[in-house]
C-alpha cells in the first residue's frame, strides 16, 4: 500500500494507536538492527509532541555504510508499521522520509555507493539535467528499495511490533528495560538479505 490512499480519523484513540504503531516500527527495526538502542518511546499525549522513539546510538553513522543503511531503514519503520497495522498511508512521517532522503542522497551522490556515474560533480563542471535525474532517479529507486526492506522485516516481526505498540498505547512511555522484555518474548526474525 505504498499509494495507497490518506486517510485522516478524527478520533483521538485511532491516532493513539497510529502513534503507538508508528513509533512502536522505528523501535523494532532499531532494536533488531542495532540491539539495546532505544532507551525510550513516548506517544506525545499531553500534545507538546506527535510521537517520540529516543536512541543511545551515535549521530556518526556516516562512517559507516551499514549503519547507514540501518539508519534509512529506522527512518522508514514508522511509516511501514502504520501501513501494516492499518492498511492506510502514514501522513506523519514526513520529516522521516526527508531525512531518510537525506541519508541516501549522501550514500549516491557523495560516497558512490551506486557507482560512480551517480556522484555529485563539482562546481563548474556543468551538471545536466540527465544527470541530476538519474542521481533523484538512483535515490527514489533506493529509497523505494529501502521501504520494502523495512516492510518486510516489520511483517516478520509483527509479534513484537504489536506488542510493543499496545504497551506504547498502555503507557504513553516505555523504557528501555520494558522494550527489552517484550523483545525477549518473541521470536524475532532477520530476511535472507537486508
Amino acid at each position: 500500500i505504498y499509494n495507497s490512499p490518506v486517510t485522516i480519523s478524527n478520533s483521538a484513540t485511532y491516532k493513539t494507536e497510529e502513534i503507538a504503531y508508528h513509533e512502536a516500527g522505528h523501535a523494532i527495526v532499531s532494536e533488531i538492527l542495532d540491539p539495546n538502542s532505544v532507551t525510550l518511546i513516548a506517544t506525545g499525549s499531553n500534545n507538546t509532541y506527535s510521537g517520540l522513539t529516543a536512541y543511545v546510538r551515535s549521530e556518526h553513522y556516516w562512517q559507516s555504510v551499514e549503519l547507514m543503511k540501518n539508519r534509512v531503514m529506522c527512518l522508514l519503520a514508522g511509516k511501514c508499521a502504520v501501513e501494516l497495522a492499518f492498511g492506510k498511508n502514514d501522513i506523519g512521517a514526513n520529516s522521516d522520509f526527508t531525512r531518510a532522503k537525506d541519508v541516501l542522497e549522501r550514500m549516491v551522490c557523495e560516497y558512490g555507493l551506486l557507482g560512480f556515474d551517480k556522484l555529485r560533480k563539482s562546481r563548474g563542471m556543468g551538471v545536466s539535467e540527465s544527470h541530476n535525474y538519474t542521481q533523484i532517479r538512483a535515490i527514489n529507486d533506493e529509497l523505494t528499495r529501502y521501504y520494502q526492506k523495512t516492510k518486510e522485516l516489520i511483517a516478520m516481526n509483527k509479534e513484537f511490533l504489536d506488542k510493543l505498540a499496545k504497551l506504547v498505547m498502555e503507557k504513553d512511555i516505555v523504557t528501555e528495560g520494558e522494550i527489552s522484555a517484550i523483545k525477549s518474548s518473541c521470536t524475532i526474525k532477520l530476511p535472507s538479505i537486508i
